[in-house]
């Protein structure tokens, strides 16, 4: 192979060698081996924590739209009960006085009170709706406000509910208070809400003190 491959050799003798031996030093060959691996599972793992989290956003975007759909459901099962409980009230006595059911004057009028306060928690029920609506439909900001003030503006549509036209609402509201933070539409919603579940889930005497 000396001669085949016209090999030169210092002594004459070397060309009688019967196999020739090629020596290759593979370390630069294995340290871009070992390189191009490392950049390879470099990459490999951004693509799994890429795609991780990207599952992990993706899952918690969907809980909260299956939250919000079935806080939604919810409500407005909610709203469809408690207003059939007014507009069943409101048909009743319309349609007794339409057909001349009462005669007695005092009867009359406790009737058409009825209907006034009926109508009244209607047109509550449905501001109520009407500002859950507006508030999910966009984005709002707490300003800086009273608190006192917001809820006082809300005493003569609610204390217009009372039975038989007696106040059964009264406001004791601290004095002094620093002003807040607040988003009025949610404070009034959130007031009339508690009033009116006071007044369905429990009532208590007109006479009674007090707390």
């Amino acid at each position: 192979p000396v001669r085949a491959l016209e090999l030169i050799v210092r002594h004459a003798e070397d060309e009688e060698y019967g196999e020739v031996r090629v020596a290759v030093n593979v370390a630069e060959l294995e340290s871009r081996f070992h390189t191009q691996m490392l950049r390879f599972l470099g990459v490999a793992a951004m693509l799994v924590l890429s795609l991780t989290t990207g599952m992990i956003l993706l899952l918690r975007s969907v809980n909260r739209d299956l939250e919000a759909a079935r806080r939604t459901e919810n409500f407005v099962a909610a709203v469809t009960h408690e207003l059939r409980t007014p507009v069943a009230a409101i048909k009743l006595y319309g349609e007794m006085l339409q057909e001349g059911w009462v005669d007695d004057p005092e009867k009359l009028k406790e009737y058409y009170r009825r209907i006034v306060r009926e109508t009244g928690r209607l047109e509550t029920l449905v501001e109520n709706v009407l500002e859950k609506s507006q508030l999910a439909r966009r984005e709002v900001a707490p300003e800086e406000g009273d608190v006192n003030a917001v809820i006082e503006s809300l005493a003569p549509s609610l204390q217009t509910l009372g039975p038989e036209g007696v106040q059964d609402l009264e406001f004791v509201l601290g004095r002094d208070l620093p002003p807040v933070m607040l988003i009025p539409e949610a404070v009034r919603s959130i007031v009339s809400n508690l009033v009116e579940n006071a007044r369905k889930y429990a009532p208590v005497p007109t006479d009674a003190a007090a707390p």
